[in-house]
């Protein structure tokens, strides 16, 4: 589990289409290796927080949906988009 000592503070400068940026280009590199033959697992999940109950037991889903369909020993990155 991430700590507080592992989140880096926001830059004083910081401008959000910078990271946005970033993140496509990284999508395209990975649509790249995938075209070569190399395999990531890509899921996508949308949730509503509007009730932290719902919030929570959907959070607990996710959980356990990645634990059963992430192989071991794999790094995992999760994005999150609030809009």
């Amino acid at each position: 589990m991430a700590t507080r000592a592992d989140i880096e503070p926001v830059p004083k400068d910081y401008d959000e289409t910078d990271r946005l940026e970033g993140l496509i280009q990284e999508f395209k590199e990975v649509g790249t290796l995938m075209d070569k033959g190399y395999s990531f697992y890509i899921n996508t999940f949308v949730l509503n927080t509007k009730d932290g109950a719902d919030l929570e037991e959907d959070l607990d889903s996710i959980k356990n949906i990645l634990l059963s369909k992430i192989p071991h020993n794999k790094q995992l990155r999760i994005i999150t988009l609030a809009n």
